[in-house]
């Protein structure tokens, strides 16, 4: 009698065990349901987003001038002063164009990691213009060797050296970066001269 009892309460057990199985296997494939749903929702804002963020962008083109090896310059076609409106004509910067790519050089010191050139002048318009030319060489418009690129170099100490963009054939797009360029110099000047 002993013995029954003890193989019935095992049994018991046992089936309270299989039904708890049961109940999390459901609850799992659940929420690996739910994951998969994620996971898609992600590849899709991928897909119509860059294939990398900005930031690693930036951290893979940001070089010093002791990281780059040295290369002979070509000369420049036109080579045009920035002048500030704001600051009374100052001269703030230099845009320089070669044939296959523009250098814009701030003569004023600009921290790399400063908000205003990193999510202003990188990701707004920089990033924006490389976003826009990808999409264009997936539908074919743009061959991918004439789509815009950039590299962003800085002193040993962070502060911008210069921005070369390559493959700006257009005027709109000269106008826009150098425009954008000025706004950005000049707006941390204003800002560090009132701080003073």
């Amino acid at each position: 009698m002993a013995i029954e009892v003890e193989s019935n309460e095992r049994v018991k057990k046992l089936a309270e065990l299989k039904t708890y199985l049961e109940k999390r296997i459901r609850d799992l494939e659940n929420e690996i349901e739910l994951l998969r749903t994620v996971v898609g929702i992600i590849n899709e804002k991928l897909a119509n987003e860059s294939f990398k963020p900005a930031s690693a962008l930036l951290r893979e083109e940001i070089t010093t001038r002791e990281e780059r090896p040295s290369v002979p310059e070509v000369e420049a076609r036109q080579e045009t002063k920035i002048y500030s409106r704001k600051l009374g004509g100052e001269v703030i910067g230099k845009m320089v164009i070669f044939e296959d790519k523009i250098v814009l050089r701030p003569l004023k010191k600009v921290n790399v990691r400063d908000p205003l050139f990193r999510n202003f002048f990188l990701n707004s318009i920089l990033e924006k213009m490389r976003r826009d030319d990808e999409e264009r060489v997936l539908s074919g418009e743009l061959e991918e060797e004439k789509a815009l690129k950039y590299k962003v170099r800085q002193t040993p100490k962070g502060f911008l050296e210069e921005v070369i963009v390559w493959n700006v054939y257009d005027e709109r797009r000269l106008r826009e970066l150098k425009g954008s360029f000025r706004w950005m110099v000049e707006t941390l000047l204003l800002k560090k001269r009132r701080a003073e």
